[in-house]
């Protein structure tokens, strides 16, 4: 993957904060699927297809936390 500078194409402070923002964001509905899917009443009596669902966007989101992380360790060094 090869990541184009943004130095001379954004505000590097504003994307900065703009990212951390998402990350608040994305690390929030993390808790939230995690405790949903912690809870044996959610898990048992919702539709399978439901649990598998939340299961997949939990995952999705812990990916798109991962990359946040590492592009913030890029524009922040």
């Amino acid at each position: 993957e090869v990541l184009i500078p943004l130095g001379d194409l954004v505000d590097l402070d504003q994307e900065i904060a703009r990212l951390k923002k998402e990350y608040v964001l994305l690390q929030t509905e993390i808790e939230r699927a995690e405790g949903k899917l912690n809870n044996p009443g959610f898990v048992n009596k919702a539709p399978t297809a439901l649990v598998a669902q939340e299961r997949q966007k939990l995952e999705e989101r812990r990916q798109m936390i991962k990359t946040l992380e590492k592009r913030l360790q890029e524009l922040e060094s």
